[in-house]
This record gives C-alpha cells, structure tokens and sequence, in this order.
C-alpha cells in the first residue's frame, strides 16, 4: 500500500442512474493502494499507521484496494464508518512486453476494427493522422488551452463535471510536473481543428489516463479510439513507462486497450457520527437506486437511448 497521504477535500457523488443529483464533500486524508504488487486485502486492516489522523479530518480514504468480490461494502469497526463506495476492475497495459505482442492480443475482428477506423479517419484528413504531444511547460500551456476549447462540448463536462480542469490548483500542479518532465499531453487534429484530448500524469513509471475527451460532431469518426491507439503506438516505441494506468472505473475503451485488470474497490472511513452515517447510507441507497434503474432500462431496451441523450 501506498505511504504518500495527502489532505484532500473529497466530493462524494450521490447518482441517479446518469444523472449526478449533488456532491457531498468531506475533508479527508487520502492515499492509493498498490493495486498491482499488493494481494487482495481485507478493508478491515487498511489504515494509515504512519500517519496521525489531523484534528480537522473527517477520516481517511484508500483509491485501488484489491478486494474480494463478495465481500460487504458497510460495516462499523474501530470507531469508524466504513464503506466501500464503489467496486471496479482496474485496467492498465503492461508496456514492458512488444508492440507487436500488445497487439497480437486483440483478436483479428478487433484489430481489424481498430485498422478501419485509422483508416478512415486518415482518409478525412488528407491521408494523415495529425496529432501531437506536449510536454514542455510552453508545450502544455498550448495544449491546455486546446484542451478546453474541446472540453466544453463534451458530455464529461457538461453531465460528469469530469472535463478538462480549468481551476487554478491543476493548473499549477500541471506546469510544475511539466518542469521536471512528469506530464504529457496529446491532441488529435481534423481539418486543423482539436478534435481530441488526452492528458497523462506520469508517477512511479506509470502513465496516468487522467483525462480524455472528444468534440461531439467527430464522435462518428472515434477520436478518442484513434487518439488513444495512436498514443499506444508512440509509449511502445519509446519505452519510457512500465505501466499505462487506466485508473478506476469501467468504460468500453478500457476494456478494450488494457491488457491486464484487478478487481478493486474505493474504501472511505468516517468517524462514527450520526450525520456521517446518514450521508454514507444515502449514498449506499442511491447507489442501489442508480443500479435498480439501470436494469430496468436494459430490460425495456431504452438503457443506450437515455444515455446517448443525456450526453447530447
């Protein structure tokens, strides 16, 4: 596990279904697990024994723990609430092995997919794929700033609030790593304009997928997928990562592009009070909720429907 815990403001999403009703926020110290080098663990035992909890913190929370699929996501023990807010399988790909062995992995109608889209979306663009990486502080600025001109269209932005970030602190944060060379951006061009973005923090030999997103009037072409495949190839041939981490959460394009996955789960700890125990059981109920209309929708055959129009 992780030693690095920092004090963070937490907010705690409450779903229903698509649509985010409010956020919730907790002032707490949080930290990441080895998901890959650490065997599934018991939540029970995690804890921050190197640190000492501040006065003015709610409690504690671990991203990544590798956890056992059956196990319960709410109990209290040693004065603490504790809930696994979420469980997920982490993907990543494993950089270490060839291009060539990466890509032997897909099966021939993937791959064969994959090769379509490049295909045409080359064929768009006068017979090229013109993207290109940042890193440079100079560098970054300019790819922040072509970032937002995408991010405001996306549906990230406007449903997830999960675009490209305009505030201060990740602004800062990212022209500080640029300066020790610990970032990268990546933009994908058609008819010259920003069609895609991809940012990728880089700790402990691991790129981090932290944001990607794509205008909608090019969603038909896949610029995300032709991005991302087109950033693969360039990681592969540079060697400069063991890992590209696809951080929590599931989507398709994870799936797809990863090689390898844990199952994990997100474990926050609040002290035992009734206003704690009340906001983390709402937040256990809309969950549920969310899951219960999910399969509901599936069931009528409108799940795909609704989603597509509420990302309009």
């Amino acid at each position: 596990m992780s030693e690095k815990w920092n004090n963070k403001s937490v907010l705690l999403p409450y779903w229903l279904g698509e649509i985010c009703l409010f956020r919730k926020s907790f002032n707490l110290r949080v930290s990441n697990a080895d998901f890959i080098n650490a065997p599934s663990e018991d939540p029970s035992l995690l804890k921050p024994y190197t640190i000492e909890m501040n006065k003015g913190t709610d409690g504690y929370m671990l991203h990544s723990v590798p956890l056992d699929q059956s196990r319960s996501n709410f109990w209290i023990e040693d004065g603490y609430i504790k809930y696994i807010t979420k469980f997920y399988n982490h993907y990543y790909i494993d950089l270490e092995m060839s291009y060539d062995q990466y890509l032997a992995g897909f099966s021939t109608k993937t791959r064969s997919t994959l090769k379509r889209k490049i295909k045409t979306f080359e064929k768009l663009n006068e017979g090229k794929i013109d993207w290109r990486r940042y890193s440079t502080t100079d560098e970054m600025i300019n790819f922040h700033q072509l970032a937002r001109q995408i991010s405001k269209y996306t549906y990230q932005e406007k449903l997830l609030n999960a675009g490209m970030p305009e505030d201060k602190k990740f602004y800062e944060d990212m022209l500080q790593r640029a300066k020790i060379g610990a970032v990268n951006g990546y933009i994908l061009f058609l008819y010259s304009k920003p069609v895609s973005y991809l940012y990728t923090p880089i700790e402990n030999d691991r790129f981090i997928y932290a944001y990607l997103g794509y205008h909608p009037e090019a969603s038909k072409y896949s610029p995300g997928i032709v991005l991302q495949f087109k950033v693969l190839e360039y990681l592969f041939s540079k060697k400069d990562s063991k890992i590209f981490d696809f951080t929590e959460g599931e989507s398709d394009q994870k799936r797809l592009f990863s090689t390898h996955h844990v199952h994990c789960g997100n474990l926050i700890c609040l002290k035992y009070t009734m206003a704690n125990y009340f906001w983390l059981g709402l937040n256990r109920l809309t969950n549920k909720l969310s899951n219960i209309l999910g399969i509901f929708l599936d069931w009528l055959g409108v799940k795909t429907f609704f989603k597509k129009f509420l990302r309009r």
